[in-house]
C-alpha cells in the first residue's frame, strides 16, 4: 500500500490518505510511515471496526468532483473474518460509482491447507491471549489444522485444566462468568483461503462489477481488483 500510496504521491495524483482501522496502536504506525513521504494534512486517521457497519461518513467529506475513492484491503486480512460477506457489504455502501476495490487473499490448495505449521513457530504471537486471561503459557498446547466445517486453516490451544474468567462490561459494570475446561479447545487463529471462481461470484454478488484478478507465480495468493456496481445501493 505505501509503494502504490508514493507513487500516486509522486504523480501529484494523491488527494488524502485514509488509514482505518479498529487499533489505534496499528494507526500511529500507518501515520509514521505514511509521513516519511506524505504531509501531514495528506493523511486522516479513523478509528472504526468495519466489521459492524460502513464508513463512508468518513470517506465522502474527502472527495472532490474529479476523485475516486481506491480501497485497499490488502494482506489476506479478508480472510480472517468469519462472514465475508457482511465485509463485503460494509465495503461496497463505503463507496461509490467508480470507486475501486484492492482486495488479496490466500488462494485455496490442498498443499496451502496442510502446510501452514511456520506460524506455530512464532509462538510469542500465540502466547498473548492465554497470559492474558491468565492460563499458564508454559502448559498450553497449541495444533494447526484444516477445519472442513469452516473451509479454513485453524490453529488452536488445548487447555491443561478447569478455568474460570470473570469478565466485567465498562459500560453497565455488569458482570459475567464464563467456565472453560480440561482438553477444550480455543481458536486463536482462523483463516479462509479464496477459491478464484468462488471469489469472483462473492464479489458479483455483493455489488461489485468484477474488473481483474492477479496472482503470484506459485499460485500461494491472489489479488482481485473490483469497483462498485452501479445497481448495488438497490441490494
Amino acid at each position: 500500500v505505501q509503494n502504490f500510496i508514493n507513487l500516486l504521491n509522486k504523480k501529484d495524483l494523491l488527494n488524502k490518505y485514509i488509514a482505518i482501522d479498529i487499533s489505534q496502536e496499528m494507526l500511529d504506525i500507518a501515520e509514521r510511515e505514511a509521513l516519511k513521504t506524505l504531509k501531514p494534512e495528506q493523511i486522516v486517521k479513523i478509528q472504526k471496526d468495519f466489521e459492524f457497519e460502513n464508513f463512508s461518513e468518513f470517506t465522502n467529506p474527502f472527495r472532490e468532483s474529479d476523485t475516486i475513492n481506491v480501497l485497499s484491503i490488502l494482506g489476506s486480512t479478508i480472510g480472517s473474518y468469519i462472514d465475508q460477506r457482511v465485509i463485503l457489504a460494509h465495503l461496497r455502501d463505503s463507496l461509490i460509482k467508480d470507486d475501486v476495490l484492492i482486495l488479496s487473499n490466500k488462494l485455496d490448495s490442498d498443499n496451502d491447507k496442510t502446510k501452514f505449521n511456520h506460524i506455530l513457530e512464532k509462538n510469542e504471537q500465540l502466547l498473548w491471549i492465554p497470559a492474558m486471561l491468565g492460563i499458564d503459557t508454559g502448559e498450553v498446547q497449541f495444533h494447526s489444522m484444516y477445519d472442513e466445517k469452516k473451509d479454513a486453516r485453524v490453529i488452536a490451544m488445548k487447555l491443561d485444566k478447569d478455568y474460570s474468567f470473570t469478565f466485567t462490561f465498562p459500560d453497565s459494570n455488569a458482570e459475567r462468568k464464563i467456565y472453560l475446561y480440561a482438553s477444550d479447545q480455543i481458536i486463536l487463529w482462523h483463516h479462509k483461503m479464496s477459491i478464484i471462481e468462488e471469489a469472483i461470484t462473492q464479489f458479483i454478488r455483493s455489488g461489485f462489477d468484477f474488473v481483474a484478478y492477479f496472482r503470484t507465480k506459485e499460485a500461494t495468493n491472489g489479488m482481485f481488483i473490483t469497483k462498485k456496481n452501479s445497481y448495488s445501493d438497490k441490494i
